[in-house]
This record gives C-alpha cells, structure tokens and sequence, in this order.
C-alpha cells in the first residue's frame, strides 16, 4: 500500500512523520485543527484559508534570533531590544530603534526615476555630518546643507562660504525671486547696518552698497 502514514524512527536515530499519500497532514489539539503541511511541502498555521506560500501565518511570529537569506546568511533582518537592523553584505544599512530610523553613514537615500539617474538623499562630508541632496546624471550634488549651518546650491557645495553660496562652474549665476504681486529682497539688521557686497575673482568685497540704520541713510 502506497497510501500509508506512519511514525517511525531509523537505525540512525532519525524520526519521520510520513505520509506516502498525496494530501496533507493535520496537526491539532482540543478536536481542532492548528497546523497544517501540505502535499508540496507548503505549512499553514490555524487562520489561513488557503496555501499562499512556503509558511503561511495567522497572527504572530515570534523571531528569537535573526530572520536570514538561504544561502546568504550575511543578509538578513536583525533583532535586538528596541531595533530592527537590516543588513546586507554583513554590514548595518537601515536600522530603527525607539528614537529614529537610520540609513548607514554614506549610504543614500535613493528615489527610483521611471527612467534616467535616481535622485538621492545622503549624508557626506567630515564624519559624514553634511546632509547632500544629488539628481541628474552621475548623481552630482546639487544642493548641500553643512554640519555648521551652511548651505551650497549649485557646482560649489562642498565648501559653501556663507549662509547661501550660489555658484555655477560655468555661465551666469542668477537667482529669481517672482511674486504674485510685488517681489522683494528685504534685508533686516537688528544691530548694524544693511549691505550688498559687490566681489570678483580676485576679492570678495570689491564694492557695496551700505544703508546705514543708525542715520538712516544710504
């Protein structure tokens, strides 16, 4: 008969539940049903109507260690107190905890274009403590916030020298401020005076126009 079941256990101490037909096997307790292993191999845990996958789950699954790649064990969903870390290639990539969710220093945020470069969101310069935003092809940074405040926008964001450095390699450099109604430029001192700083490739003050707030005059 090549429908039987039986349990059993070998010469080398090796215990088998076998069922030489094509059907399933029940585990239950209290007359019901709570697990099941189907004629593919496939298990399905009491709340499942239907073989979906390799295990199927109703509820929850209690992981005491690592959940792991088959044949990849260096890839993995890692669980401590408090954090899940996921890990490719053995090292930390994305990690949350109680207080934030962290992507690994260097490694960058990427957004996937329907077609061309994936703009990305990263972190980068001196302990990796500046926050760069790239797009385009080969990913240049084109907008860099510094761990000192600064923020660049254009070709010289690695070394922004003020607040706002703007600067082009190339052509002009143009910022456009457009409003509805009236655009404006409004520069407010609260202890000294008001100036445009005019420079060129050899100084960075070569003129200016200063309104002097305590006389008030230009």
């Amino acid at each position: 008969n090549t429908d039987e079941f039986f349990i059993q256990q070998d010469n080398t101490k090796t215990s088998y539940v076998w069922n030489e037909a094509a059907a399933a096997i029940t585990f239950g307790t209290s007359n019901t049903g709570r697990m099941w292993l189907d004629s593919s191999g496939n298990f399905k845990v009491v709340g499942i109507s239907t073989f979906n996958s390799a295990v199927n789950v109703a509820g929850d699954l209690d992981v005491a260690a690592d959940i792991r790649h088959t044949g990849d064990t260096d890839t993995k969903i890692a669980f401590t107190d408090n954090q899940i870390d996921i890990r490719t290639g053995g090292v930390s990539r994305i990690y949350a905890s109680n207080s934030a969710v962290y992507v690994g220093s260097g490694l960058p945020l990427a957004f996937l274009a329907s077609s061309g470069a994936t703009p990305n969101i990263k972190s980068g310069g001196t302990n990796a403590q500046d926050l760069l935003f790239t797009t385009g092809s080969g990913n240049p940074t084109r907008f860099r916030i510094n761990s000192n405040g600064n923020i660049g926008i254009g070709d010289r964001t690695s070394s922004p020298d003020e607040r706002l450095h703007v600067h082009t390699g190339s052509g002009d450099a143009i910022v456009h401020i457009e409003g509805a109604a009236n655009s404006k430029l409004k520069l407010t001192s609260h202890g000294g005076d008001s100036t445009v700083a005019f420079g060129d490739a050899g100084s960075g003050n070569v003129g200016h126009i200063n309104y002097d707030h305590g006389t008030d005059s230009l």
